[in-house]
């Protein structure tokens, strides 16, 4: 298991900092401009930039917090959450390509503990997603309607196409 200490993610901070300096959120796309986000769901925070540019340190720059892989261990010392852990990412394409939108909180997967987005087109993403990674041990469940309705796909690590659900998901949950 990866393990990173407090202060490396300080210095993780102050270095995505400057190299990230004047990269803010990017305001919301045309319809046919490619973002990535990160979706904070503990605070709702999102934040995006045109697809290809360094999300990492926008989020960084917006936040003051370091995105980490679910399943890397971070030691803190009692001043809050220095870091958020990926959850999901899922992909406008399938083979997880084009946009890009990750979920985030401040613990990692544990398969018990869900993390949910229940209407997907509150963020653009209304049957519009092709593919999706699990990070760490992450596992992610589409449903075809809003408020985790009608059929499902998964509880699934990642899945490369979604077939026949390809571009239905209305909501969403992470474990």
């Amino acid at each position: 298991m990866n393990r990173i200490t407090r202060q490396a993610v300080r210095a993780g901070v102050t270095f995505a900092a400057v190299l990230a300096l004047g990269a803010v959120a990017a305001p919301a796309a045309a319809d046919d401009e490619e973002q990535d986000c990160v979706l904070w769901v503990d605070e709702d925070v999102v934040v995006c930039v045109p697809h290809g540019e360094d999300l990492a340190a926008a989020f960084t720059e917006q936040t003051g917090l370091v995105r980490v892989p679910s399943g890397t261990e971070v030691e803190e010392d009692g001043f809050g959450p220095s870091a958020v852990y990926d959850l999901v990412t899922y992909y406008a394409n399938a083979s997880y390509g084009g946009s890009n939108f990750t979920l985030v909180r401040s613990t990692p997967c544990n398969g018990v503990t869900l993390t949910s987005v229940p209407n997907l087109g509150s963020y653009g993403l209304d049957n519009a997603v092709s593919s999706f990674f699990g990070w760490g041990s992450c596992t992610a469940r589409l449903y075809a309607d809003t408020s985790y309705g009608g059929s499902t796909y998964g509880y699934a690590a990642l899945a490369s196409s979604l077939g026949a659900f390809d571009n239905v998901a209305s909501s969403t949950r992470a474990r």
